[in-house]
């Protein structure tokens, strides 16, 4: 049985202006929860992707999750989920230049 879905690396993809986040996991999981935050911590986007599988994955944003950010960083929360179980949140940074 594996033990809680892990992200061990995070970027986004460019980064700056990300159109995706790519994502390295230790084993598959059944899905993804994308969060995406101002600096004052206030959310303005939720998505979600999978399955995936072990190694490199990507999620694509939709052009309207980052469309009317202004230049800064925003924050960014990855949620692996098995088994209806959430595994360790990801925490991290996207820039935003324009």
């Amino acid at each position: 049985s594996q033990g809680p879905p892990v992200v061990d690396e995070v970027y986004g993809v460019p980064n700056p202006n990300p159109t995706g986040i790519g994502f390295h996991l230790q084993g598959s999981i059944d899905g993804m929860e994308l969060q995406l935050f101002t600096k004052a911590m206030v959310q303005f986007w939720n998505g979600s992707s999978g399955p995936e599988g072990a190694g490199w994955n990507r999620i694509n944003l939709p052009a309207a999750a980052l469309a009317n950010a202004s230049n800064g960083i925003y924050y960014a929360v990855l949620i692996p989920w098995r088994n209806h179980s959430a595994g360790k949140r990801t925490v991290f940074s996207l820039m935003v230049l324009r």
